[in-house]
């Protein structure tokens, strides 16, 4: 029997629904004096499926909200599943151990070489009990059968980050990688510091008063503006 609509008919939609973003406002250090706005924390998006990009908005206090900042490329973060133990500093940790699972299951953290994380590779950071971020570079990465991968072999508190070392930091901890290409800022300038404000995020291309989107109060705290330890001290008798 002949189809009498013929055999163009249209396809079916496929509509993606996505659900709430993950954003965390990140006080991390900065490696270095080329990262843009200091005064403001690291902003870093998640979410499954991705979006295209997450946007924030903040309250401007007349009901509505601005537009800050969007952020199309997504940053790669996760949980530890075991403690992360007080290690040695300017040292290899040989010692201590920690398992993380990535919210993404399809990116992989790979062992290098030593020579290779003394350049930088290999670096992440946990959020430790002090409330302040401990980063740490490893150079062993052990895939484990349930998708986590187990790090050894670290150097610890890097970038000035050694005084919040966690005694341990306990399992279920954040853990970012801290690669500075995926981390984004808030717009604005100097004058935000340590001043609340309250933001709302989301996945872009939904209506800011959806309830996919979320609330927090974000206070910068310029982090990134503080000195690494002091090295290299030397004292002349006068």
């Amino acid at each position: 029997q002949n189809n009498p609509f013929g055999s163009d008919l249209p396809s079916p939609e496929v509509v993606t629904p996505y659900g709430a973003s993950t954003v965390i406002f990140a006080e991390l250090p900065a490696s270095n004096e080329l990262f843009p706005n200091l005064w403001s924390p690291r902003v870093l998006v998640a979410q499954r499926p991705w979006p295209g990009s997450v946007v924030i908005f903040e309250d401007d206090n007349a009901g509505g909200y601005l537009f800050n900042s969007r952020h199309s490329i997504p940053s790669i973060t996760g949980l530890s599943q075991t403690d992360m133990a007080r290690g040695v500093v300017d040292l290899w940790d040989t010692a201590s151990t920690v398992n993380v699972l990535l919210d993404d299951p399809t990116y992989n953290l790979a062992s290098t070489t030593d020579a290779a994380v003394l350049n930088g590779a290999n670096t992440m950071a946990i959020l430790t009990p002090s409330g302040q971020w401990e980063v740490f570079q490893f150079a062993n990465a052990f895939l484990e059968t349930d998708g986590s991968f187990t790090l050894s072999r670290f150097l610890r508190g890097k970038l000035g980050t050694e005084p919040y070392m966690g005694d341990p930091t306990p399992s279920g901890s954040r853990v970012v990688v801290y690669d500075s290409a995926r981390f984004g800022v808030i717009s604005g300038t100097e004058d935000r510091l340590n001043i609340p404000s309250e933001m709302r995020y989301g996945p872009a291309g939904i209506d800011v008063t959806d309830n996919r989107y979320t609330d927090q109060i974000v206070t910068p705290l310029g982090v990134a503006y503080r000195p690494y330890s002091p090295v290299h001290l030397k004292q002349r008798r006068i």
